[in-house]
């Protein structure tokens, strides 16, 4: 965890920042680190025996660190994705906030790890809609596309290993200390926090030297 935080805080401090959308670059920056500590927070404070009511603060301020990952860097993608199709980014921002809220509200009210997975679902929807549009209309750089796709591969897969306690459920007791479904999963997200983060700054640099004057499909 501390070295992906520590990654980010780096290339803040040194002036990484892209100079002509700094708010883009914290809407990116800020949510991912936060993540990564509440998460850190999360693991210290797990096993003390405090109680279930303390657990489940815990739990809930891990799960709205992770949320918010998914939440706040989607203003650049759509931004960049619809690039040259301002009704259309207006459109998808307001379709992707308004269900993003009413899943907050889910989230909240949710008792069981099955009703809080929902909203993640709902938004993964939304986030590889996105991506299809983009996708079909060539917008934005490749190399952000391809990364795009790696944030959605990564997360999913990572989501359906830790689910299935995958590979421990096929070795019981082989994987208790290392490689186990929990741990696979934190590295997936890791690495899908970076590819989301790579994805914004390729799209940056890429309309830094393009316009919508040559952009096509064809």
């Amino acid at each position: 965890h501390f070295s992906i935080l520590f990654f980010f805080l780096h290339r803040t401090i040194s002036g990484g920042a892209w100079p002509g959308a700094p708010g883009f670059y914290y809407a990116a920056v800020v949510p991912l680190s936060v993540c990564l500590l509440c998460s850190t927070v999360y693991h210290t404070f797990m096993p003390l025996p405090y109680g279930e009511a303390f657990y489940q603060k815990l739990l809930l301020i891990d799960y709205l660190s992770v949320y918010n990952t998914m939440l706040w860097p989607q203003m650049y993608a759509i931004y960049w994705s619809l690039y040259c199709y301002p009704e259309m980014q207006k459109q998808a921002n307001v379709v992707y906030y308004s269900v993003s809220c009413a899943c907050v509200v889910l989230a909240l009210r949710a008792t069981n790890n099955r009703q809080r997975l929902v909203p993640f679902g709902v938004q993964s929807l939304l986030r590889l809609a996105l991506l299809g549009t983009r996708v079909y209309l060539r917008a934005g750089s490749p190399e952000g596309t391809q990364l795009y796709i790696a944030v959605e591969v990564t997360g999913i897969l990572g989501g359906l290993l830790n689910a299935a306690r995958c590979p421990e459920l096929f070795r019981p007791g082989a994987f208790d200390f290392v490689f186990n479904s929990h741990q696979l999963m934190h590295i997936l997200t890791a690495v899908c926090q970076l590819c989301c983060f790579f994805a914004g700054q390729a799209d940056y640099y890429y309309w830094e030297v393009h316009s919508c004057d040559n952009h096509s499909r064809d």
